[in-house]
């Protein structure tokens, strides 16, 4: 039989039950072990502890004989050493997991009616093809909280989470709707909620609504897969059923939210940036021998032989760019000015 010098224990317990979990032993004999546990339970967190356990060769030191002092001070006896093995245990790291699929990615909704002035109309909810989104959660319902928890706990060490179509199996789609343009996101929170989970094949559904006719409302769906977890929400559609004598159609489109004020930032610059040309690029110039007459209170009949500034490399007509980078973040914003000489003549001059 081998017998290794060092193993990893491994124990395991469910975090919300009182069993005594299992303990698995693993041999060290690879620099990386990639150890997989199957007997789990979905959506159920579990607690890890990992041990090294070594095997140390030691001594055991027994007295044998009476202890003798001597004249000298010093003090004589007999001793019997013989080897011992001793099993420690080490304790590596402790942590909790917990195993479920990813939310799926936002569902879509096909809206129609069937032109028969019934002020029905009919919603189609299905998930796309799309197999994996990674972006942030947007909660809505308080309820979302618990949520965003359990997506920390699965994607701990990503900013953001990752919303996919694999594993899942739709369970039901939450429906919300407002009768009225909402500012923010979390005003749907306020309006009517129809959870619908009922005749989903393959995550499709067909669904009706009553609304009242040339009036608008305002509609985003989410998927709810079997271990609990929320999607992120569809698009919002703008939604208005218009009704004749004898018929009806409906208009759909796309609403976006405005962004907040928050979403900005502003600084303003004046106080700490100033472009202006310096005073060789601004003095009127005119040759000597062009000078108006004595007698003459103006300059206009000179304007096409006068230049602005005497720089030896004016800027009139030239282009600059000026970049501004940020100490904090390092991040750049360039200004790219044009410094255009326009010559404007009066009614009196063009005469």
């Amino acid at each position: 039989m081998f017998l290794s010098e060092k193993v990893y224990k491994i124990r395991k317990k469910a975090t919300d039950t009182a069993s005594s979990g299992q303990t698995y032993i693993i041999p060290a004999n690879k620099n990386v072990i990639n150890y997989f546990d199957t007997q789990i339970k979905p959506a159920i967190s579990y607690s890890y502890e990992i041990i090294e356990c070594a095997l140390v060769l030691g001594s055991k030191v027994d007295t044998m004989g009476p202890i003798t002092a001597n004249l000298d001070g010093s003090t004589s006896f007999n001793i019997e050493m013989s080897p011992v093995l001793y099993l420690l245990e080490i304790p590596i790291a402790r942590d909790t997991a917990m195993a479920y699929s990813d939310p799926g990615t936002p569902p879509n909704i096909d809206f129609y009616t069937k032109n028969n002035f019934d002020n029905k109309v009919y919603m189609r909810l299905y998930t796309s093809g799309i197999s994996q989104i990674v972006d942030n959660y947007h909660e809505i319902l308080e309820s979302d909280l618990e949520n965003t928890e359990m997506l920390k706990a699965k994607n701990r060490y990503f900013d953001k989470y990752i919303f996919q179509n694999r594993h899942n199996d739709i369970q039901y789609y939450e429906v919300m709707r407002l009768s009225a343009r909402p500012k923010e996101l979390k005003d749907f929170a306020e309006g009517k909620l129809y959870v619908i989970d009922e005749s989903l094949i393959y995550g499709n559904v067909t669904v009706s609504s009553t609304l009242k006719t040339n009036k608008k409302y305002y509609y985003l769906c989410r998927s709810v897969n079997q271990h609990g977890l929320t999607s992120n929400h569809s698009v919002i559609y703008e939604v208005e059923l218009f009704s004749g004598s004898s018929t009806s159609r409906i208009e759909v489109s796309t609403y976006t939210l405005k962004p907040s004020m928050e979403d900005y930032q502003s600084r303003s610059m004046s106080k700490l940036i100033q472009i202006l040309p310096s005073s060789r690029h601004t003095i009127y110039a005119v040759n000597e021998g062009e000078l108006p007459t004595e007698g003459e209170a103006s300059y206009k009949r000179y304007m096409k032989q006068a230049s602005l500034g005497e720089a030896e490399y004016p800027i009139w007509g030239e282009k600059f760019k000026i970049r501004v980078t940020s100490n904090n973040t390092g991040r750049k914003i360039d200004f790219n000015l044009d410094f255009n000489l326009i010559k404007k003549k009066t009614i009196e001059e063009i005469k």
